[in-house]
């Protein structure tokens, strides 16, 4: 009976030793704790006190102006210009505008090639106040002119000299009239001779009786 006391007083000091241990180290581990916290703080505030104030002027000096521009940056985006969406043409719908078309222009005469018809002189026979002729021979057809200029100067009038003639089927043309000049010896002729889109032409001189 007393040796079951005794075990029953021995265990329950062993508990009561070890809940006694437990709370102790328990304690003693906040006290180590909070000492670590407290060194902590200490260096901490140490190593803020170690800073410059010239570094801790100029942080503020940057925050404040990155504020302000933040600020302002949301103040005008508002009043942005948006950008126009400029509508897109898809390919192959897009319309062309049609060219205007060219006024018709009046057909230009036909430009004569000289030289291109042949003209050769056949008979030039004159005399002052007389029926005199003049006779040359080109292209069957074809159109002719004359101008005959006296030594004095002056053109030749009256007759046929001052038509325009057409070649017989021979080609032959003759022109008839009646000299009225004071200069008499020599005078000169000009043929122009056309033939479609073809000229041709012809100087010579001949005497001019009196």
């Amino acid at each position: 009976m007393i040796r079951q006391r005794l075990t029953h007083a021995g265990t329950a000091l062993i508990r009561h030793v070890a809940i006694w241990w437990q709370w102790m180290r328990s304690r003693r581990w906040r006290v180590l704790w909070g000492e670590l916290q407290r060194r902590d703080m200490l260096a901490m505030r140490a190593h803020v006190q170690a800073v410059p104030r010239q570094i801790w002027l100029i942080t503020g000096v940057m925050v404040a102006c990155l504020t302000c521009g933040l600020c302002s940056f949301a103040a005008s985006a508002p009043n942005a210009p948006m950008a126009r969406l400029t509508p897109h043409t898809p390919i192959g719908t897009a319309k062309s505008t049609p060219s205007p078309l060219p006024r018709p222009t009046a057909t230009s005469a036909p430009t004569a090639t000289p030289g291109a018809v042949p003209v050769r002189l056949v008979a030039a026979i004159a005399t002052n106040h007389q029926i005199s002729h003049i006779t040359v021979q080109t292209a069957p057809g074809a159109s002719a002119s004359i101008t005959v200029t006296y030594c004095s100067g002056h053109t030749a009038k009256g007759g046929t000299i001052e038509n325009t003639l057409i070649a017989n089927a021979s080609g032959y043309v003759t022109w008839n009239w009646t000299p009225e000049t004071t200069c008499v010896g020599k005078a000169s002729a000009y043929v122009v001779v056309t033939h479609g889109n073809q000229l041709g032409t012809l100087s010579f001189d001949f005497p001019l009786a009196g």
